[in-house]
């Protein structure tokens, strides 16, 4: 680090002789006009961008500022294109995709969200007493969730959606249907623990210390922060948890004092911005290649070897690698710093730690944890931990990643209107890949582990999506 302060005689001399082995040189006059200078300051001080070091004072506020500069330029470029091709600023097909059968698909997702409140009521009658949670009340929950998910995939595989209507459907209702099992798992764990509470309190009097350790627990099961159950069955709560950008229910969670208007205008017009952006990549640097690809394939010759076809998959996928991946960072950005922040910043949600750092990332549990934190926290919470009680920890990571694998490859059949099983493969084999990358030699060399994270997620992004659409 440079500063243009003169030296100071006794400290700077010191420190000279501590670092560099030398002593200042003497006093000069510096109000004679001829000898006038300002000496500079060297500090053994590394530069801002090496890997090793971290400064937390330094601002890459202008790296944002160029980049969203740079989606504004693309945008400009992209609807001057189209106004001279098709007379239109927004030309592309996909953004016809957009507008086509909007007021169908707005219908079925309005529906689909509104089945959420349902629980509301069925868990008055929890609190009440009038059904009990565990007994009759796991069963009909059970019938409700399963009839959600098949009525969810239905609408999407059985319409004339687009691909674009098909993706925001299907992911949508997966996100409703985590939000409905947390909420009714939770509540019904906390209406178990009322009764039970209440149970224990009218026998007070003969309380065994065993009872009244359970009736201790169960009266810090359902208070927290000042909330209590059953308070909190309240229409608003259930209407605020919905619209939080979080999917595991409690009783409390941390506020903000006030919305910030701009703030919300922000993340809006980031997201929009990256959808635009997300539009101009498909349409001149995705459609084009795999036109070409699917050409390829119909055209093949009767004798074409199983060479010619690798051949080909090779190489559509190196052409898309870049683009794939380049989406896969704006969906992501659009997802957790537009979405939710917006989500966040309308309900008052005051933890807006919707990811770590997950690019440093040098195994693939440490990615499944930190690059979507709010669906790792419903994973842990509400299958791993079940999971754990009955199997060991190794089988219950294996179950979880196994339950994540089914939804995501339930994600990609419901777009691609295929089941193929490709999403699913490549993510269980994440689980081997965990266990060769906690061995001692990757723990001594994460570097290597993050070059190798980069190139499978680089490489297989790509390589999924391609397999999905040609095959």
């Amino acid at each position: 680090m440079i500063s243009a302060t003169p030296a100071r005689s006794e400290s700077s001399s010191s420190h000279l002789e501590k670092d560099f082995g030398m002593s200042e040189t003497p006093k000069v006059d510096y109000k004679h006009p001829k000898r006038m200078y300002r000496p500079l300051e060297y500090t053994s001080t590394p530069s801002i961008f090496t890997r090793t070091h971290q400064r937390n004072n330094i601002d890459f506020t202008g790296f944002f500022v160029l980049f969203w500069v740079s989606v504004g330029a693309m945008i400009l470029i992209n609807s001057l294109d189209n106004l001279e091709k098709t007379g239109e600023l927004f030309g592309n097909n996909i953004f016809q995709f957009f507008k086509t059968n909007l007021l169908d698909l707005a219908r079925a997702d309005l529906f689909t969200s509104s089945l959420f409140f349902l629980s509301f009521p069925f868990q008055k009658l929890f609190a009440s007493g009038t059904l009990r949670w565990y007994g009759s009340g796991i069963y009909l929950y059970s019938a409700s969730i399963l009839a959600f998910l098949v009525h969810s995939i239905l609408r999407c595989c059985l319409s004339d959606w687009s691909w674009t209507h098909r993706s925001f459907f299907i992911l949508h209702s997966l996100l409703i249907l985590m939000k409905i099992h947390s909420y009714n798992a939770v509540n019904g764990w906390f209406s178990y623990c009322y009764h039970e509470a209440r149970r224990l309190h009218a026998k007070s009097m003969s309380l065994s210390e065993p009872e009244k350790r359970n009736f201790k627990i169960f009266e810090e099961s359902i208070y927290e922060h000042g909330k209590r159950y059953p308070a909190n069955l309240t229409f608003v709560n259930a209407l605020t948890f919905l619209f939080m950008p979080t999917v595991c229910y409690q009783l409390y969670f941390p506020r903000t004092s006030h919305i910030r208007f701009m703030y919300l205008l922000e993340c809006a017009l980031g997201t929009f911005g990256c959808i635009f952006l997300l539009v101009i990549i498909s349409e001149n640097y995705m459609i084009p290649i795999l036109l070409r690809a699917i050409r390829w394939v119909l055209e093949a010759p009767e004798d074409a070897s199983t060479y010619y076809f690798v051949l080909q998959l090779g190489k559509t996928v190196t052409y898309l690698m870049f683009p794939f991946m380049l989406s896969f960072l704006l969906v992501f950005w659009v997802i957790f710093e537009g979405i939710c922040n917006f989500s966040a910043e309308i309900t008052r949600f005051a933890d807006r730690n919707f990811y770590d750092d997950w690019w440093n990332c040098w195994t693939w549990d440490q990615f499944a944890r930190t690059w979507n934190k709010p669906v790792h926290y419903f994973l842990f919470r509400h299958v791993y931990c079940p999971f754990n009680i009955i199997f060991s920890k190794l089988t219950s990571t294996t179950l979880t990643f196994f339950v994540s694998s089914v939804l995501h490859e339930l994600v990609m059949a419901c777009i691609t209107k295929k089941i193929r099983g490709y999403g699913l493969f490549f993510q269980m084999t994440q689980i081997p890949s965990i266990l060769i990358q906690r061995q001692k030699f990757i723990r001594k060399h994460r570097l290597l582990g993050n070059v190798s994270f980069w190139v499978s997620i680089l490489i297989g992004i790509a390589l999924i999506g391609v397999l999905y659409i040609l095959y």
